[in-house]
């Protein structure tokens, strides 16, 4: 007879690891008024299907925030939002645990229209390009800042 603790541990370690991947949850951004200060004061790139809003915080502690906004009119069913949102969900957090993330960093990842046909690493490849081009975009407005000032 199949024992089914068995089976399911056994389920568990044959799957791959970075399936695993999650995002933690002091990571996750939950509150309307960090996506809002991320909008007003961030920066922000569009690579086709995806846009990031970036802004970075020096009140850090010990961690940034990120979230997502997988929008009905961009994607009509909910099968497809949830499975744009795991994807970049896998992405973002392989991104922390490789550190290509900082802990100051603050993001929100948007989503267009027709990303629901896009592969995983595609859409890999458009979240860096659109996140280091938001970063640099910040870091170069951040730099006119406090050169006007003096």
């Amino acid at each position: 007879m199949l024992d089914v603790q068995s089976w399911l541990t056994g389920a568990v370690k044959a799957a791959p690891k970075y399936l695993h991947k999650v995002i933690a949850r002091q990571w996750r951004m939950k509150l309307p008024h960090d996506f809002r200060q991320v909008f007003r004061h961030g920066a922000y790139a569009r690579k086709e299907y995806l846009g990031v809003h970036y802004c970075r915080r020096n009140d850090a502690e010990d961690h940034g925030l990120v979230g997502f906004v997988v929008p009905k009119k961009a994607l009509h069913l909910a099968v497809s939002r949830n499975r744009v949102k795991r994807q970049l969900r896998h992405i973002v957090a392989r991104a922390i645990d490789t550190q290509k993330v900082r802990p100051s960093d603050y993001f929100v990842v948007r989503v267009y229209s027709d990303a629901r046909n896009v592969s995983s690493s595609d859409l890999e490849s458009l979240f860096y390009s659109a996140f280091y081009s938001a970063q640099a975009k910040f870091d170069k407005s951040l730099f006119k800042a406090t050169r006007s000032r003096l």
